[in-house]
């Protein structure tokens, strides 16, 4: 008897309880470690991203109650994670002001839905607002296609905007940088719109970030409605902005939301 129905999608593993069966506790592991499942009703959802590419071993424990009695079950499923070739990201020629725009995630929400941005300051860094223990950082450019798959690269067709952009982007780091220094964590990171968008000692996140070192940087504005700028919305005006040109585009890159 099967006590649990496991199925493989995009970027995560699906497990269904059997739902005649009362469970009283479920426990995960994948290649030994517990993991945290996100759930949805009677669905288990585990994000397989950050896996490296080969055969992992999925063992579910639990404790079913019937008839009075608990009694233990155990399952286990072999599943592949296909190795990541980075056709794009490999002998790319990055320049500075580069916009990377992704619309999967590595927060385990479904592809299509918040997505992420970066801004690349040379060939082998990005600067980024990301959930974390910093609000602003520069990371190695890898770090974001070992996170994102779906995503399209974007360039200003004047370079001169995008070096004025990463001047701006990374005095603005270095001042971040500071406060810290100083026990001031300013700006947080939070997606909760500010009063002024354009305030830069509030709030900051992905998106808004790449606004600001091309609004501040280089005097170039993105259109923009309201006081939030999410990832998708930065997409679309780069997909229309004729100053700037797609280099690269996942297949698969979309979203899901259509935006006013």
């Amino acid at each position: 008897m099967n006590y649990f129905n496991v199925f493989e999608g995009k970027q995560q593993l699906i497990i269904q309880l059997v739902p005649s069966l009362n469970f009283s506790g479920i426990k995960i592991f994948i290649d030994g470690q517990a993991v945290t499942p996100l759930v949805r009703g009677k669905s288990l959802i585990l994000p397989t991203r950050k896996l490296p590419g080969g055969t992992h071993l999925l063992l579910i424990v639990g404790e079913v109650y019937n008839f009075g009695y608990l009694y233990p079950v155990e399952e286990t499923y072999h599943f592949t994670i296909q190795k990541r070739g980075l056709p794009h990201a490999r002998g790319m020629d990055f320049k500075p002001g580069d916009i990377l725009v992704a619309s999967d995630n590595s927060k385990g929400v479904p592809p299509g839905y918040i997505g992420h941005a970066a801004m690349l300051i040379n060939k082998e860094q990005v600067l980024e607002s990301d959930i974390g223990p910093e609000s602003i950082a520069v990371n190695p450019v890898a770090k974001f296609f070992e996170e994102h798959d779906w995503y399209a690269h974007y360039r200003p067709k004047d370079e001169t905007l995008g070096i004025a952009a990463v001047d701006w982007g990374l005095k603005y780091y270095r001042k971040y940088k500071k406060n810290i220094a100083k026990g001031k964590s300013i700006p947080v990171f939070s997606y909760i719109p500010a009063s002024k968008f354009k305030d830069t000692q509030t709030t900051i996140y992905c998106s808004k970030l790449v606004w600001f070192c091309y609004y501040y940087g280089a005097g170039y504005e993105f259109e923009r409605r309201g006081l939030w700028f999410p990832p998708q919305k930065l997409d679309d005006e780069l997909k229309k902005d004729g100053n700037f040109e797609l280099v690269y585009k996942h297949p698969d890159h979309s979203y899901k939301i259509k935006l006013g």
